[in-house]
């Protein structure tokens, strides 16, 4: 798997980041394990589906409009550097909670993709698993899945 980590530029950002004493490197860290550990455990390893999680948490999140995303462009335009110091502790939070929102969105993205996974859908009563499980396998048959993740993704987040 290869991984937008490197193009993203969260270690820059936390590196120059004017906000006082802050983990958001650990943080940043923990989230791409648990990513990288949900993407490989759904059997979903192919750096196609991390830029697919990628961008379907960009237009559920930032920007729904499809033609606006230039993959890690828009992510480090999003969050620069490029500002008053005074507004890094500003900063700090929003990418705290891009991240966070990130790492959340692999549960529902990794469900739609591997619904038969051990797991999946474990956040629902027993008795309702199979019937999930169900639907998400005749998601894909569809052929426009990419259109209807992110609302699904911020369906299930919510």
């Amino acid at each position: 798997m290869i991984s937008n980590w490197g193009n993203w530029p969260a270690r820059s950002v936390t590196s120059k980041l004017h906000a006082g004493n802050h983990d958001l490197e650990e943080q940043i860290n923990d989230a791409w394990a648990e990513i990288f550990r949900r993407l490989m455990t759904s059997g979903l390893t192919a750096a196609e589906y991390e830029d697919r999680l990628l961008r379907a948490h960009w237009f559920m999140a930032y920007d729904p409009v499809q033609k606006n995303w230039d993959g890690s462009k828009s992510i480090k335009q999003r969050f620069h550097l490029r500002i008053d110091p005074a507004e890094h502790k500003t900063l700090l939070g929003e990418v705290r909670a891009y991240v966070r929102s990130l790492r959340d969105s692999v549960l529902v993205f990794t469900e739609v993709f591997a619904p038969t996974q051990s797991g999946a859908f474990s956040a629902y009563p027993q008795e309702r698993q199979a019937e999930l499980r169900e639907w998400a396998m005749k998601l894909p048959r569809t052929g426009v899945l990419s259109t209807f993740l992110p609302a699904l993704m911020a369906v299930r987040l919510r």
